[in-house]
């Protein structure tokens, strides 16, 4: 006898997708706090090397081009981590709203409840 495939249920909800979300992406708070380090090290370097500008022109312009590159590159890499982490979390929806992937486990236990 064949199973009949059970009905889309209501579209998950935003706590759910929240914690499967954060469960499938364990070190996204590891990830933004060194995109924040890059950037204030790029932004200290770049503001150390303008103020150094008198004494060495030559070589300021050098630490300015390399603090300058760290900055963006540490935005550059925030801005595709943050267009990756959306994917995810569009994935994440559309697994919560198959009923063959989700489970129930969000439903609750109706099994062994008194």
């Amino acid at each position: 006898m064949q199973e009949e495939p059970k009905q889309p249920g209501p579209p998950p909800s935003e706590a759910a997708v929240d914690l499967v979300e954060r469960a499938s992406d364990p070190f996204g708070i590891v990830r933004v706090f060194i995109y924040v380090t890059f950037g204030i090290t790029g932004v200290a370097g770049v503001v150390t090397s303008l103020l150094q500008m008198g004494d060495d022109a030559g070589a300021a312009m050098t630490n300015l081009g390399i603090n300058a590159g760290v900055l963006v590159a540490g935005a550059a890499v925030f801005v595709v981590d943050r267009k990756i982490t959306a994917s995810l979390r569009e994935k994440a929806e559309k697994e919560l709203a198959n009923p063959y992937l989700k489970g129930g486990i969000f439903e609750g236990d109706e099994e062994g409840t008194d």
